[in-house]
């Protein structure tokens, strides 16, 4: 389950029958068929983790001291 408003930027990303799989972040590639994905380059060089982070902190209403983790690549699929 992908959550996420038209515009937004970021997305929230759930296993949605497991509540330890969830991803907060950028969604950088995403296809709408069944049928797998293509072949993509990604480019990191206008990655901004400080954004990521402070959108995090904003929408899960951290305040500024407690610690969070650095945005990481994270790549899956349906269908594994």
């Amino acid at each position: 389950m992908i959550e996420g408003h038209q515009g937004e930027q970021f997305s929230f990303i759930s296993d949605g029958m497991c509540s330890d799989y969830n991803a907060f972040g950028i969604v950088i590639k995403s296809v709408s068929e069944y049928e797998g994905w293509d072949f993509v380059n990604l480019d990191f060089k206008n990655l901004d983790a400080e954004k990521v982070k402070s959108k995090y902190r904003e929408v899960f209403d951290l305040k500024e001291g407690v610690p969070i983790a650095d945005p990481y690549l994270f790549i899956f699929s349906h269908f594994s």
